[in-house]
């Protein structure tokens, strides 16, 4: 089978490993966390937008923190990327710059979910082909 379409907003190395060493014998795993991802990904940027409003600097940083790395583990670069710039905010106090990156975030979201549906796809056909 061909190798799945790996969209902008995923990092390519990191998704193959996932593919390569997750699909052969737990596929089902695998989608599972990519739609766990998915999931947590817009719990998340919500919690930002509502601590953003509530000028809760510590859950902005907790929850960057926190979402930076799960996206790293996943291939999601662009949004690491982002949450480790509002980190960097956070921890430099300058939080005014923040709400255009959770806006950002937001958007870089909606994109990634796009990039991840098509990996799901790809995991699926790959264990009913098989």
């Amino acid at each position: 089978m061909k190798k799945p379409k790996i969209g902008n907003h995923l990092n390519k190395k990191t998704i193959n490993d996932l593919i390569n060493v997750l699909l052969p014998n737990d596929g089902e795993f695998l989608v599972f966390l990519i739609t766990d991802y998915i999931r947590t990904t817009t719990e998340r940027v919500r919690i930002l937008k509502d601590a953003l409003a509530e000028s809760d600097s510590e859950k902005i940083l907790f929850t960057s923190h926190a979402h930076s790395g799960t996206s790293g583990i996943i291939g999601a670069h662009q949004m690491q990327l982002v949450c480790h710039e509002i980190e960097v905010k956070v921890k430099n106090d300058r939080t005014a710059d923040i709400n255009d990156l959770i806006q950002s975030l937001n958007k870089i979201a909606l994109e990634t979910e796009k990039d991840l549906h098509h990996i799901i796809r790809y995991i699926k056909k790959s264990k009913s082909d098989s």
